[in-house]
This record gives C-alpha cells, structure tokens and sequence, in this order.
C-alpha cells in the first residue's frame, strides 16, 4: 500500500516572525498557529514527509493529549491553514 506524504511546494522558503516558523511562497506567507504547526513545518523542511509520521511526531509532543483523534485532527487544521505551500 502506498504511502500519504506531504511535501513543501517548489519555491515554498522558510520564514520567521517574532520567533514563530512560517513559510513563504511569493507574496504569500503563512505562520505557525500552534507548536504542532511549527513541529510540522520544521519536518518538512528537511523534506517530504508520510502522513503517519507526521501524525506520530503530533502524537510525540510534549503535553499532547493522550487521544489518538487530536493528531488526525491537528493535521488536517495545518493542511487547511497551509494547503497553498504543500504537494502530496
């Protein structure tokens, strides 16, 4: 079975504000809402990423809650919010 990955589109750079990660794509920028939204970007900048990884390292973080729904759920919020930097 073949893998879900998400990746940054071409073009897409890593940008900052006040300390919080975001990316750029042109004249559009998007900021990290969240520490799962910053933990995201800064796994796909070191490149393409499964889905299941994406939602262990959200399962991973430090006071993330214990029910396996938030992950599936944090994911699809940062797919929403960054749709316009991402290929699958």
């Amino acid at each position: 079975m073949e893998q879900a990955m998400l990746k940054l589109r071409s073009g897409a750079v890593p940008a900052e504000q006040n300390g919080v990660p975001g990316l750029r794509l042109g004249d559009l920028a998007r900021f990290a809402q969240s520490p799962g939204q910053a933990e995201i970007l800064r796994a796909l900048l070191c490149g393409g990423q499964a889905v299941d990884g994406l939602l262990g390292l959200l399962r991973a973080l430090p006071g993330a809650p214990p029910d396996a729904e938030n992950a599936p759920i944090a994911l699809s919020a940062f797919i929403l919010d960054f749709g316009d930097f991402l290929e699958t």
